[in-house]
């Protein structure tokens, strides 16, 4: 008789079972192999739970909201992700912000050549064009005074006028019920501002402005290069080119209308051989940066204002007491506001347009480390090495929600944070309220969207009764994108508005 073993035969089950357990073992064997080594003066690592790829998963997943749990998970000032066989750096006090803005070893500009060619659609020859001669310092000059002086105002003005052309038409006693504020909103300022661009023969029709925005949808795939999975995206990018190229084709850009940024940019691409194909790819990329964080955010200020009557009252008063009102030929009024003086005359008007971008406004910084450098937290004083290579990152969403810089209040919308901030206050936010970016990469067109989104709404609660403004619950903005999106559910986007009682006679006007 064969005698029988103790131990039984594994079944397929157990063989099953070690398989599996066996799995997230290997992946530790090969994430250890595999990924980027870690130097003690770096920031500390946060090993994903998932190797290799955790913190990509999550990343999708969760969007902006990803950095925030992260900090909230482990508040360390920065921090190195690994990812794959790669890292980032991810930061998170505002003092090493603003140590990384001001690093010039740490820089912007690997991403836009990197991302133009599939975001833009910019061709090689463009891109080459751009590295050549010191082009792309250039057309840069050309952005950064094309936002100042003489140039700012004559933007403001036009903008602003083309805006009030929309309230002026508005009839004594007419009810302008507006279907969907979002809509509404997005038609009338895109036409204010790529009027004041382009001038008298802009090509932004509410078709081709729709089309801006249906680009946007798809633009995180299409700066990855994949266009098959955006074509509505692709599709409405060029229709936008098509329509920029007919433009530059008849030269409606030497217009006297047409902005300095515009037309001089223009005359520069000419003088380095640029088609008027090219550049209707070339010059896309000032609408839409123009627009892509300035109306939604808007749209934000907006319904936060007149949703809140008593702060519509007191915002009155203060814009009653800065506009010029005088006596029109022929009997009415004529109201005007100065554009370039509005931030400090209305100080409550701005503190809401500022608060607006603090809660509503969670941009992503992103800098690629050119040379091995160290940044220095000024809160201990404590360095941190960076490799050569490895990007770096900020979510002003986190930023923008500290309690040691805000306060307990920090998830509030309280206008009044940023109207007569001590000294002290101002301090801490350095770094910290960052909704333009900051350092060499500040946005250039920060001051026109400013002038641009306080003069409207000055005129529109001073002249006008808003009836049913509420604000939705928002989520994290598309990736890509700075401004946070609508959750609609129940709330209604229908709109009414009309002139207010003793206020029907008044004529808008808009100077700077």
């Amino acid at each position: 008789m064969t005698k029988m073993s103790s131990v039984e035969e594994p079944t397929a089950f157990a063989y099953t079972t070690l398989a599996i357990a066996a799995v997230p073992l290997a992946l530790i064997a090969v994430s250890r192999m595999v990924s980027p080594k870690s130097d003690p003066r770096e920031p500390p690592p946060l090993w994903p739970t998932v190797p290799l790829v955790g913190h990509i998963i999550s990343l999708l997943r969760e969007s902006a909201s990803f950095y925030s749990r992260l900090f909230k998970e482990n508040a360390l000032p920065i921090c190195t992700l690994p990812m794959l066989n790669g890292k980032i750096y991810v930061i998170n006090s505002p003092g090493l912000i603003s140590a990384a803005m001001k690093n010039p070893d740490v820089s912007f500009e690997p991403f836009f050549l990197e991302l133009s060619g599939g975001a833009i659609g910019l061709r090689k020859s463009d891109l080459n064009m751009l590295l050549s001669d010191g082009n792309l310092d250039k057309f840069m000059d050309l952005v950064h005074t094309g936002f100042k002086g003489p140039s700012l105002a004559k933007l403001n003005v036009a903008a602003l006028s083309k805006l009030g052309e929309t309230l002026n038409a508005v009839q004594p006693g007419e009810e302008l019920v507006i279907p969907d504020i979002w809509i509404w909103l997005r038609d009338v300022l895109g036409e204010g501002i790529t009027y004041s661009l382009f001038g008298e023969h802009n090509p932004f029709t509410k078709e081709v402005y729709a089309d801006v925005w249906e680009y946007e949808e798809g633009i995180a795939l299409l700066a990855q290069g994949l266009h098959f999975a955006a074509p509505k995206s692709l599709a409405a990018r060029k229709r936008v080119n098509k329509a920029l190229e007919e433009y530059y084709a008849a030269h409606y850009d030497e217009h006297e209308s047409v902005s300095d940024i515009m037309r001089k940019r223009a005359a520069l691409s000419r003088q380095v051989g640029t088609s008027s194909e090219d550049l209707g790819i070339l010059e896309f990329i000032i609408p839409w940066v123009g627009s892509t964080n300035t109306v939604p955010t808007f749209m934000w200020y907006f319904l936060n204002v007149f949703s809140r009557p008593e702060l519509v009252k007191r915002i009155r008063a203060e814009v009653e007491a800065f506009a010029v009102i005088e006596s029109a030929e022929g009997g009415g009024r004529v109201v005007t506001l100065n554009a370039s003086t509005i931030e400090k005359g209305c100080p409550l008007v701005a503190g809401a347009y500022r608060e607006t971008l603090r809660v509503y406004v969670h941009n992503l910084g992103m800098r690629r480390v050119l040379r091995e450098t160290t940044l220095r937290d000024p809160d201990n004083g404590r360095e941190y090495l960076l490799r050569k290579g490895v990007d770096v990152q900020w979510q002003s969403g986190v930023t923008h929600q500290l309690p040691s810089v805000w306060g307990e209040s920090w998830d509030e919308f309280e206008p009044e944070r940023f109207v007569d901030v001590p000294t002290s206050d101002e301090k801490k936010r350095r770094g910290a309220n960052i909704p333009f970016g900051g350092g060499k990469h500040l946005c250039p067109g920060r001051n026109f969207a400013l002038a641009e989104n306080l003069g409207f709404l000055a005129a529109i609660a001073l002249g006008f009764e808003v009836e049913g403004a509420r604000v939705p619950a928002s989520k994290d903005p598309l990736m890509g994108v700075a401004t946070r999106r609508p959750v609609w559910g129940d709330v209604e986007k229908r709109l009414k508005l009309q002139r207010r009682a003793g206020w029907e006679d008044v004529t808008w006007k808009f100077v700077a």
